[in-house]
């Protein structure tokens, strides 16, 4: 039963492709494909059925799932700072201490993935368990939505689109950049669903279009310009195919595509747009390196080497013909590469703008990939070593996650030794801000959810996030800036450190590597580690 099921797969993909144009036939039939309704075996060595497929894809979630259920704070970068805006937000009302310093100010902000969904899931469960099944669910979106997207392009389920769990626990991963990721997921999801309803009418494609081009706006505002550029560049190959004398209705599809991002464009247009001038480009050079950052994990040695065998075998496959790009996605790849390299490192308030666009580019590279000429053999050795590598890069990532919970409850320790509505300041060196194994600079952020502290780096742009300082906390933030504070704290410059901890009752400092310890009156030891050390402020 399972294998003329699986056989039946197979003439459906072949079928599809040959139907919509989307390999030559003479690449597609090196062997007689059966039809539908044909009982003959076909040879489509990466086809399964749907059940199959399906079932696959559930063992390599609760793979990828294993390490965020097994520790108690998750060690991505922005993590601990989103964490404690979902609590606020959920619990600032009721918080009349931090309502001196906190605010709810929501809009319609391209920003809001985890603001609009995890509040409400605290509702039902504890607050880290919310975060937590945010996040899994955004691995559940960006798998499931390339392997929707393959399944649209390629007309049956295949084992390429599974390789998008290489993928997930990438460097944007760990800098916590977690609704781009969501919203890429939407994004991928909603590129789907237009395919598939390529054929329909235009109303139904521009419902459809239109809800998820507003999902993936309020999800982040980048997800939306990459469904609105893949989206383009499936249309625009539409248009190249069609005989000129239909080029007016082809032009109507494009106008369509038009009309559905119409309500995101005008609802960025009329919300807040905080530094929009501000624009940096980083080295152009950087392009090149940025490309490993969809394998770049905790050992640099392995990931480069595992991302080399990859990049070389996946050509090597191509230049023989043994894998392709689906013609109808060459276009959408091409405008995703154009638009990574025009694109700056900083725009408004967002950072790494150009890093986040090579882990989208692999995705639908994945989704677009099928393997008309690839033998029976040759498939099973390339699954095969796909697995294994999927399961040795699980297996370094549950060990660093594991080494980093363990560091966490020993700082979580400390902070909970601060008193109920403290104020904390936080000194570290600029070269904080970078991703580690155990990443620090936000954990002290937690101290707002644990001890209902006043931490002043907490994030909240106004053209980003729903939750703004007051006028009494922008002063307190404007006073205690981390870097300023360290430089200060390591020349022992105590006056100058006693009046910009004026109105503070602790100083935490941190570094990625252990520091020295100035002896200074002002600052009485509460607890230290060698890289992480509170302090009481003696005014």
């Amino acid at each position: 039963m399972g294998s003329r099921a699986a056989s039946s797969n197979r003439a459906d993909c072949a079928v599809r492709r040959l139907e919509a144009g989307s390999l030559a036939p003479k690449e597609t039939t090196p062997i007689s494909i059966a039809s539908r309704t044909d009982a003959a075996p076909v040879t489509d060595p990466v086809a399964v059925s749907g059940r199959v497929f399906w079932s696959i894809f559930l063992v390599l979630f609760a793979l990828t799932a294993l390490p965020v259920l097994m520790v108690d704070v998750p060690p991505l970068f922005d993590y601990p700072n989103h964490l404690a805006r979902m609590y606020l937000l959920g619990h600032l009302p009721h918080l009349p201490a931090l309502r001196a310093y906190y605010v709810l100010h929501w809009a319609a902000l391209p920003n809001l993935a985890m603001d609009l969904l995890v509040p409400t899931l605290a509702q039902v469960m504890p607050l880290d368990w919310a975060a937590k099944v945010f996040i899994l669910a955004t691995f559940a979106l960006i798998a499931g939505g390339a392997a929707l997207t393959h399944r649209a392009v390629a007309g049956c389920w295949t084992i390429w689109p599974l390789s998008a769990f290489l993928f997930l626990y990438s460097r944007i991963l760990l800098w916590g950049f977690l609704n781009y990721l969501f919203g890429i997921g939407l994004a991928l999801v909603g590129f789907a669903v237009w395919i598939t309803l390529a054929e329909r009418p235009a109303w139904l494609r521009l419902v459809g279009g239109g809800l998820f081009a507003l999902a993936a706006f309020f999800a982040h505002l980048m997800a939306a310009l990459v469904l609105a550029t893949v989206i383009v560049g499936y249309e625009l190959d539409r248009l190249r195919r069609l005989p000129v004398r239909r080029w007016q209705a082809a032009l109507s599809r494009l106008g369509t595509v038009g009309l559905v991002f119409v309500a995101p464009a005008a609802l960025f247009l009329a919300g807040p747009r905080q530094g929009l001038t501000v624009i940096h480009f980083s080295r152009w050079v950087r392009k090149f390196d940025l490309t490993f950052s969809v394998f770049d994990d905790y050992h640099r040695v392995f990931d480069f080497c595992c991302f080399l065998v990859l990049v070389l075998g996946g050509l090597l496959l191509f230049t023989r013909k043994r894998l392709q790009v689906t013609p109808s996605l060459r276009l959408a790849l091409l405008l995703l590469a154009i638009l990574y390299v025009v694109a700056p490192t900083q725009i408004m308030t967002a950072s790494a703008v150009d890093h986040r666009l090579p882990l989208v580019f692999a995705l639908v590279l994945t989704a677009a990939t099928v393997a008309p000429r690839l033998p029976v053999r040759h498939a099973r050795r390339v699954a095969i070593f796909l697995c294994m590598l999927f399961v040795l890069r699980m297996g370094f990532i549950v060990q660093a996650w594991h080494a980093a919970d363990q560091i966490y409850r020993r700082d979580l320790a400390l902070l909970d030794r601060l008193p109920e509505g403290a104020r904390v300041a936080l000194a570290y060196p600029s070269s904080a801000i970078a991703i580690d194994p155990v990443p620090r600079t936000h954990l002290p952020l937690l101290a707002v959810i644990r001890r209902d502290a006043f931490v002043p780096t907490l994030f909240a742009f106004k053209a980003q996030q729903p939750v703004l300082l007051t006028p009494l906390g922008e002063m307190l933030a404007a006073e205690a800036e981390p870097n300023s504070l360290w430089r200060a704290w390591q020349a022992e410059d105590g006056g100058s450190l006693l009046r910009s901890l004026a109105h503070y009752d602790f100083l935490l400092t941190l570094d990625r590597r252990p520091f020295r310890v100035p002896p200074l009156s002002i600052l009485e030891p509460v607890g230290a580690e060698p890289d992480f050390a509170l302090f009481r402020v003696q005014h």
